[in-house]
């Protein structure tokens, strides 16, 4: 004879998602925000870069990328080393809303 056991379903937990997302602001810029800008967020050799300086150097990035035309949703190819100028490129195209294209 089979037996069945009826379980109460957990609680579905209430999920908040924003209207807009945007990871290099959640990864670099949030930092700055939260006071942390001065801590470190890049060692690539002898250079160290805090989360203020990526903040700034990806943000003239974003801007020279306006300035060329990029929009939202376009693909920007990223023929860098793994550098700190990588990290500037991929967070300065998603800081646009460009979609960064590493190679």
């Amino acid at each position: 004879m089979a037996t069945t056991i009826e379980r109460a379903a957990p609680a579905t937990p209430v999920v908040t998602v924003p209207d807009s997302f945007n990871i290099a602001d959640y990864l670099v810029d949030r930092h700055s925000r939260e006071g942390h800008g001065d801590r470190t967020a890049i060692l690539c050799g002898d250079e160290s870069v805090t989360y203020g300086e990526l903040a700034d150097r990806s943000n003239r990035l974003a801007n020279g990328l306006r300035a060329l035309g990029v929009r939202r949703e376009e693909r920007v190819l990223l023929l860098l080393l793994d550098t700190p100028a990588f990290a500037y490129s991929f967070f300065g195209a998603q800081k646009i809303g460009a979609v960064p294209i590493p190679t």
